[in-house]
Protein backbone atom coordinates (compact mmCIF):
# COMPACT_ATOMS: atom_id res chain seq x y z
CA UNK A 1 0.00 0.00 0.00
CA UNK A 2 1.57 3.30 -1.08
CA UNK A 3 2.14 6.08 1.44
CA UNK A 4 0.42 8.70 -0.68
CA UNK A 5 -2.95 9.34 -2.33
CA UNK A 6 -3.03 7.57 -5.69
CA UNK A 7 -5.42 10.23 -7.06
CA UNK A 8 -2.78 12.94 -6.90
CA UNK A 9 -0.98 13.92 -10.09
CA UNK A 10 2.77 13.89 -10.63
CA UNK A 11 3.50 11.07 -8.17
CA UNK A 12 7.15 10.12 -7.73
CA UNK A 13 8.03 6.46 -8.18
CA UNK A 14 9.58 6.45 -4.68
CA UNK A 15 6.24 7.43 -3.14
CA UNK A 16 4.24 4.80 -4.99
CA UNK A 17 6.64 1.96 -4.12
CA UNK A 18 6.89 2.88 -0.41
CA UNK A 19 4.81 1.41 2.40
CA UNK A 20 3.83 2.81 5.80
CA UNK A 21 6.41 1.82 8.38
CA UNK A 22 9.45 2.46 6.19
CA UNK A 23 12.01 4.91 7.59
CA UNK A 24 12.22 6.72 4.22
CA UNK A 25 10.98 6.34 0.65
CA UNK A 26 11.62 3.11 -1.24
CA UNK A 27 14.24 3.32 -3.97
CA UNK A 28 16.29 6.06 -2.28
CA UNK A 29 18.94 3.59 -1.11
CA UNK A 30 21.59 1.61 -3.00
CA UNK A 31 20.51 0.34 -6.40
CA UNK A 32 18.92 -3.16 -6.48
CA UNK A 33 19.06 -3.60 -2.68
CA UNK A 34 15.99 -4.73 -0.73
CA UNK A 35 14.77 -4.08 2.81
CA UNK A 36 15.38 -7.73 3.71
CA UNK A 37 19.11 -7.22 3.11
CA UNK A 38 19.27 -4.32 5.60
CA UNK A 39 20.33 -4.55 9.26
CA UNK A 40 17.24 -2.58 10.25
CA UNK A 41 14.68 -4.98 8.76
CA UNK A 42 13.29 -7.36 11.35
CA UNK A 43 14.00 -6.98 15.05
CA UNK A 44 12.86 -8.17 18.47
CA UNK A 45 10.53 -5.89 20.35
CA UNK A 46 9.86 -6.02 24.07
CA UNK A 47 6.32 -7.01 24.99
CA UNK A 48 6.41 -5.24 28.39
CA UNK A 49 5.15 -8.37 30.10
CA UNK A 50 7.15 -9.98 32.86
CA UNK A 51 7.20 -13.77 32.88
CA UNK A 52 8.68 -16.24 35.34
CA UNK A 53 10.77 -19.23 34.30
CA UNK A 54 9.13 -22.18 36.09
CA UNK A 55 12.38 -24.13 36.36
CA UNK A 56 14.69 -21.40 37.65
CA UNK A 57 12.27 -18.81 39.05
CA UNK A 58 14.02 -16.16 36.97
CA UNK A 59 11.90 -13.17 35.93
CA UNK A 60 12.29 -11.98 32.33
CA UNK A 61 10.53 -9.73 29.85
CA UNK A 62 9.11 -11.46 26.80
CA UNK A 63 10.05 -10.41 23.28
CA UNK A 64 8.42 -10.87 19.91
CA UNK A 65 10.04 -10.94 16.46
CA UNK A 66 8.74 -8.06 14.37
CA UNK A 67 9.10 -7.89 10.59
CA UNK A 68 9.25 -4.12 10.55
CA UNK A 69 11.89 -1.44 10.22
CA UNK A 70 13.97 -0.78 13.33
CA UNK A 71 15.17 2.54 11.88
CA UNK A 72 11.52 3.63 11.72
CA UNK A 73 11.24 2.78 15.41
CA UNK A 74 14.44 4.67 16.23
CA UNK A 75 13.19 7.77 14.40
CA UNK A 76 9.57 7.77 15.63
CA UNK A 77 9.61 5.76 18.89
CA UNK A 78 6.69 3.76 17.46
CA UNK A 79 6.69 0.21 16.16
CA UNK A 80 5.57 0.51 12.57
CA UNK A 81 3.55 -2.08 10.69
CA UNK A 82 5.12 -5.16 9.16
CA UNK A 83 6.83 -4.40 5.85
CA UNK A 84 7.87 -6.65 3.00
CA UNK A 85 11.54 -7.68 2.80
CA UNK A 86 11.21 -7.31 -1.00
CA UNK A 87 10.71 -3.52 -0.96
CA UNK A 88 13.42 -1.41 -2.56
CA UNK A 89 15.82 -0.06 0.06
CA UNK A 90 15.62 3.43 1.51
CA UNK A 91 18.35 5.99 2.23
CA UNK A 92 19.01 4.47 5.68
CA UNK A 93 20.01 1.10 4.18
CA UNK A 94 22.97 -0.64 5.82
CA UNK A 95 24.17 -4.07 4.75
CA UNK A 96 23.40 -6.97 7.09
CA UNK A 97 26.53 -8.74 5.97
CA UNK A 98 29.41 -6.23 5.83
CA UNK A 99 31.35 -8.67 3.58
CA UNK A 100 28.78 -8.29 0.78
CA UNK A 101 29.04 -4.55 0.18
CA UNK A 102 29.47 -5.05 -3.56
Amino acid sequence: MPVCDQNLTDLAVEHVQSEPGMAHFAGTGPRDKKCGQCIFWGYSKLMNKELVNKETGEVYISTKNHEGCKKYFILTYNHGPKISPKLLSCKYFEYKDKNKNV
